[in-house]
């Protein structure tokens, strides 16, 4: 089983689309998918958080490759408004959805191996190779952009 980690809004689905489509026609072995959401449309009317909708989508769609992947959404909304709402952070030139990553390891339905890939990222082979190298004396592996 490999564990993928997308972070976003709604406005992310059509990325989120083409790189699972690329991830699991290379991947064999079920693909579990963790979506990272959160809502701030108090804040910003585009703001709004992944749907149930655009889930289910990319679920059912998924499952048709290998009945076992899963697309998993976790809104951290409160998480995020605790410890950032008054951060310089919230307002510059990313919107506040690039900092999702950042908490990543204190959400605890995210596996702890996982890969996290920005949304417009193409898989070109088999995430096998990469997700069962031996990372344990690492808290973190990054790979090289192909180009």
């Amino acid at each position: 089983m490999i564990n993928l980690l997308y972070c976003g809004n709604y406005k992310v689905f059509d990325g989120v689309l083409i790189s699972l489509l690329s991830a699991v026609k290379h991947t064999k072995e079920a693909v579990h998918t963790y979506l990272l959401t959160m809502d701030l449309s108090d804040i910003d009317e585009n703001f709004k958080p992944i749907s149930e909708e655009q889930r289910k989508y990319l679920e059912d769609m998924f499952k048709e490759k290998n009945n076992t992947n899963s697309v998993k959404l976790i809104d951290i909304t409160g998480l995020y408004k605790k410890s950032m709402l008054n951060s310089k952070n919230l307002r510059n030139h990313f919107t506040p959805y690039a900092q999702l990553r950042l908490f990543a390891d204190i959400v605890p339905e995210i596996p702890d191996k996982i890969i996290y890939l920005d949304t417009d990222t193409i898989v070109n082979s088999n995430l096998r190779e990469l997700f069962y190298i031996d990372a344990s004396n690492y808290e973190l592996a990054c790979v090289d952009d192909l180009y």
